[in-house]
C-alpha cells in the first residue's frame, strides 16, 4: 500500500486543500512539499480537532540558521493559507500573526561585463598555490564550470569524479533543484579545461572522489567558495558590502 503524502496530525485536510488547488489546473507541486513540511513540524505538538496552536506558530515563524527571509515567508504564507482554509472548514485559528506574509523583495541579479568576467578568470588563474588549501587548483575549473554551464553552487560541490565525462563532454548531475538528475553539455573549450584538471587532480584518485575536493579529499564548502568568491572581487574592483548587496555567486548564472 502506497504511504499517504502526508503523515502529520492535518494529513487529510492538507490532502483536501492540495486537491482543491489542483482542481483549479495548478500542479501545486512546491506549495504542496511546504505544506507537507508544516504538517511534520506539527507532529510534535498535540493537535486536537485540526487546531492550530499558538505553541505551533511560534515555533514555525522562528526564523532558522539555515534560510534566508524568502525562505522563512514562505513557509510562513503557506501556513497562514491553509489555516485560512481551515476556517472556511470550520475549523477557524486565533493565534495566527495580525498581518499575512508579504513577499521579500527579491535580489537583483549582478549582470558580469564581458571585461569584468575577464579579469575575474585571470585572477582566478594567478591565485597562489599554498601548502593549506587546493583553492588554486578548484577554484579556476569550479567557476568555469558555474558559468559555463549553468550550474548551481551546490550541483558543482556534489559532483563526483565520475560524474564528468571528458569524451563525450557532458555533465551528470546527479543532485539537482529538487534532487533531481540531468545532463549538462559543456563547451569544446570548457571540456579541455576539465580534461587538464582531470590530468592534474585526479590522476590517481579514487572512484566517489568530490571533482573538486580539499586537501583531505572532502568537497569544498559553500562557505569557503562564497570567501574566495567576493575575495577575488575585491581583488578586480568589484566591492561586496553584505549578503543582499553586490555580486554572488550564484550571479554568474544570469550572466
Amino acid at each position: 500500500m502506497e504511504q499517504s503524502f502526508f503523515t502529520g496530525p492535518f494529513a487529510s485536510m492538507c490532502e483536501l486543500y492540495v486537491a482543491q488547488k489542483r482542481a483549479t489546473g495548478s500542479k501545486y507541486e512546491t506549495g504542496a512539499r511546504r505544506l507537507r513540511q508544516f504538517d511534520d513540524f506539527a507532529k510534535k505538538y498535540n493537535i486536537q480537532n485540526y487546531q492550530i496552536t499558538s505553541d505551533l506558530v511560534n515555533d514555525y515563524c522562528k526564523q532558522r540558521s539555515t534560510e534566508n527571509a524568502n525562505s522563512r515567508r514562505d513557509r510562513i504564507y503557506i501556513m497562514w493559507t491553509f489555516a485560512e482554509f481551515l476556517a472556511a472548514q470550520g475549523y477557524p485559528c486565533s493565534c495566527l500573526p495580525p498581518d499575512k506574509p508579504k513577499p521579500v523583495a527579491a535580489h537583483t541579479p549582478y549582470v558580469f561585463s564581458m571585461e569584468e568576467i575577464s579579469d575575474f578568470f585571470r585572477q582566478l588563474d594567478s591565485m597562489p598555490a599554498t601548502n593549506f588549501t587546493t583553492r588554486h587548483i578548484m577554484f579556476p575549473i569550479l567557476f568555469r564550470m558555474l558559468y559555463g554551464c549553468g550550474l548551481r553552487i551546490s550541483e558543482a560541490l556534489m559532483l563526483k569524479k565520475e560524474d564528468i565525462d571528458i569524451e563525450k563532454g557532458i555533465i551528470y548531475v546527479q543532485h539537482g533543484k529538487g534532487d533531481k538528475e540531468r545532463i549538462v553539455v559543456m563547451s569544446d573549450s570548457l571540456c579541455r579545461k576539465c580534461a587538464e584538471f582531470v590530468k592534474i587532480a585526479h590522476g590517481e584518485t579514487d572512484e566517489g572522489v568530490p571533482f573538486l575536493y580539499t586537501k583531505s579529499f572532502s568537497k569544498l564548502s559553500t562557505s569557503s567558495v562564497n570567501y574566495g568568491f567576493r575575495e577575488i572581487l575585491w581583488d578586480i574592483g568589484i566591492p561586496y558590502y553584505g549578503k543582499d548587496v553586490g555580486p554572488r555567486v550564484h550571479d554568474l548564472r544570469h550572466t
